[in-house]
């Protein structure tokens, strides 16, 4: 594609020439003064903003140093919860070897 898209950019700029040129040929013909083809504007210039650049780690935080908060206790699943998944799995398992063909 980025093949394509130079060929493209090339032809654009061969038919500009070419155009150029004709009307200039015609001009000249016609004792008509040449006309004047108006400048390209100039490419708009482009900033780059780099991000600021991150600390280093440091020892503690690479081997899970000192903790400034206590960790939360582990959350424990509801038994009511768990109870419908097992419900609802053991069906699954029942039908899998039917419906597998559908996954």
């Amino acid at each position: 594609a980025p093949l394509l898209s130079s060929l493209s950019a090339d032809a654009a700029v061969s038919n500009q020439i070419k155009d150029a040129l004709e009307s200039e040929l015609s001009a000249e013909l016609a004792g008509e003064p040449a006309p004047v083809p108006e400048p390209e504007p100039e490419p708009e210039e482009v900033v780059v903003v780099k991000a600021p650049a991150q600390p280093e780690p440091s020892a503690d935080d690479l081997m899970g140093g000192p903790s400034e908060k206590e960790p939360e206790p582990p959350v424990e699943p509801e038994p009511e919860l768990v109870a419908k998944y097992e419900e609802r799995y053991q069906k699954f398992k029942k039908i899998y070897p039917t419906v597998k063909e559908l996954f």
